[in-house]
């Protein structure tokens, strides 16, 4: 029969080790970094374009030729590329948490008060084939 006291330790023991590999690779990978930080860098992103959107549509709508009826705002990762499917899967970031991030909300709720449409989606460039899958955000209904 294993003592109190030696179990009590090798838990400890055992937590330790299954924090300290995950640490040691997440430092080495950058995955919890990354994660973070490209969250972060679309934060940012989403509170710019909040804080230009509603000019960015009043100038689309005074377009003599009646404007397009919508905006799109291409995005960059933490790095200051274009968004990719590639990068997010890195990152291990998804959709839902890109969603999920306060700048997003703002111009979500912005959004919804003026019944405009936001779309968070993915755009290809013809002109590479093969080329990855990058993000967007598009605001339209005017």
């Amino acid at each position: 029969m294993i003592s109190l006291e030696f179990q009590t330790i090798r838990l400890k023991n055992r937590a330790k080790e299954l924090a300290a590999p995950m640490s040691a690779t997440n430092a080495k990978s950058g995955t919890l970094s990354e994660t973070s930080e490209l969250l972060d860098a679309l934060d940012r992103q989403f509170k710019a374009i909040m804080s230009r959107i509603a000019d960015d549509i009043a100038d689309s709508m005074r377009d003599p030729g009646g404007g397009n009826g919508f905006v799109n705002y291409f995005l960059t990762d933490h790095k200051d590329s274009a968004l990719s499917e590639e990068t997010l899967k890195k990152a291990h970031v998804d959709i839902r948490q890109i969603e999920s991030i306060a700048g997003f909300q703002k111009i979500k709720q912005f959004c919804d008060k003026k019944y405009y449409r936001i779309v968070f989606e993915f755009y290809l460039d013809f002109t590479k084939p093969g080329s990855p899958r990058l993000y967007k955000l598009t605001v339209d209904g005017w």
